[in-house]
C-alpha cells in the first residue's frame, strides 16, 4: 500500500538491512550499498543453482541404481520361477 507523506529532509532515507535492521544511510551510500547487496544477492543465486543442479544430479544418479537394482532383483526372480519348470 502507499501512503501520502512530506518528507523535510531527504538527504538521507532509511534502508533495510536486513535481519530488522534498518541503517539511516545518504542518497550515495543507499545507492553503493543496493549495488553492493544485489551483486552479493546475484552471486549466492548462481551458487545455488549450481549446488541445486549437482543435487538434482546426484538424486538422479541414486534413482537410476535403484533402478537397475530393481530390475536385477526382477531378473533373479523370473530365472528361479523357470526352474521348477
Amino acid at each position: 500500500f502507499y501512503v501520502r507523506a512530506e518528507v523535510p529532509d531527504t538527504s538521507t532515507i532509511f534502508v533495510a538491512l536486513g535481519y530488522g535492521f534498518f541503517a539511516e544511510l545518504t542518497l550515495p551510500e543507499a545507492l553503493a550499498f543496493v549495488e553492493k547487496k544485489s551483486k552479493m544477492l546475484t552471486q549466492l543465486s548462481e551458487t545455488l543453482t549450481k549446488d541445486s543442479a549437482k543435487i538434482k544430479a546426484n538424486i538422479r544418479m541414486v534413482l537410476e541404481v535403484i533402478k537397475q537394482e530393481g530390475e536385477e532383483e526382477g531378473e533373479g526372480k523370473n530365472r528361479g520361477s523357470d526352474v521348477g519348470l
